[in-house]
């Protein structure tokens, strides 16, 4: 079993992209609900060769003994979806909880590539604008000024388009040097930050907050109202999330709050206290008492909040290409005009 799970593992091609992941997560939701069992379902699926060594690796090591989250984790599933699988565990609802993440992560392989879709174009056109803008910096406009110094004074237009074209491109490249930074401190100090180390650093940056907080509460609902389906109590049900063994911002939300229930706290006046998730989510713990309809509210909430967050990213997304387009035609004009008007004004003077 050892020698079969290294030969996988060392097999990179292997590793299926994250559009199959969710296709084969569908299928498999399908036929479970159709009353195979796991096993008979991941034979049945690996009949589609992209998914053949995935499957056979997912029954051997179940039938092993291991759990499927676990798994899939090891086989570089998308962490989404290994979260959904763990929680679907402790409350044993493993074919919806399967449904829930293909959802969620096709809904964010969806807006993404219509932003890919709306993006394309206006990168395309900015970056020849660009271009274009930089030989008329460096060619047009000296040319146009040792024209007008040789029969008048300069033209002030010409004067102010030329310092903004200039500004313009050491702008771009302050710009592309701190752009450059952010990247590198992505890549390798954010990932050797601690959880708590992250959530300080979240809290000092002030776009990113509203962000986080909506994803959060996303989570933190979508997962909780799952875990009370299970009939757990509150404390349980956070237990539960604080033991899952992957750092997350949820994992140490739920692990603050319940350290203040351990300290006397109610579940309300610790939500209130650090101000960790949405306030309408803080409003459905304060407003009910009673567990099924906290669960009930927590289901819907997630769906609302979820469709919340899809139509402001899609309106982002349908206001990046006009803004860009507006853009691109403002410095159009005023180039023009700012060589068409210093030669009307030089020809009158001829």
């Amino acid at each position: 079993m050892a020698i079969q799970q290294s030969t996988y593992m060392g097999h990179k091609k292997n590793k299926l992209r994250i559009n199959q992941q969710v296709m084969l997560l569908e299928k498999l939701a399908e036929l479970l609900d159709q009353g195979y069992p796991i096993i008979d379902a991941l034979s049945i699926i690996k009949v589609n060769q992209r998914w053949q060594a995935v499957s056979d690796y997912l029954a051997e090591q179940l039938q092993a003994g291991r759990r499927f989250d676990s798994i899939l984790e090891e086989l570089h599933f998308d962490q989404q979806i290994v979260t959904f699988i763990y929680f679907a565990l402790q409350h044993g609802n493993l074919t919806e909880a399967i449904r829930q993440s293909v959802q969620f992560i096709n809904q964010q392989i969806k807006l993404m590539s219509q932003f890919k879709q709306v993006i394309r174009y206006p990168l395309f056109l900015l970056s020849f604008f660009l271009v274009m803008l930089f030989c008329i910096n460096l060619y047009v406009y000296p040319a146009f000024m040792d024209l007008y110094s040789s029969h008048s004074q300069p033209s002030n237009l010409l004067l102010i388009a030329t310092q903004i074209v200039d500004m313009i491109f050491f702008i771009l490249y302050y710009l592309g040097i701190f752009s450059l930074c952010i990247v590198i401190i992505s890549l390798f100090m954010i990932r050797k930050l601690n959880i708590k180390q992250k959530v300080t650093l979240i809290h000092l940056l002030r776009f990113p907050r509203p962000i986080i907080r909506k994803y959060c509460s996303l989570m933190f609902a979508t997962h909780f109202s799952s875990l009370l389906d299970a009939n757990l109590s509150f404390k349980s049900c956070l237990t539960l999330i604080v033991e899952h063994k992957k750092e997350t911002f949820i994992n140490f939300y739920c692990r603050a709050i319940l350290s203040d229930l351990n300290s006397g706290l109610s579940f309300e006046q610790s939500l209130n206290k650090h101000a960790f998730f949405d306030r309408q989510l803080n409003d459905l713990f304060s407003s009910k008492t009673n567990q099924l309809l906290i669960k009930r509210d927590l289901s819907t909430y997630a769906m609302l909040l979820s469709e919340q967050i899809k139509a402001r990213t899609l309106k982002v997304i349908k206001c990046v290409q006009p803004t860009i387009f507006i853009i691109i035609a403002i410095s159009v004009i005023f180039i023009y005009l700012s060589i068409l008007l210093p030669m009307l004004q030089l020809i009158q003077t001829i």
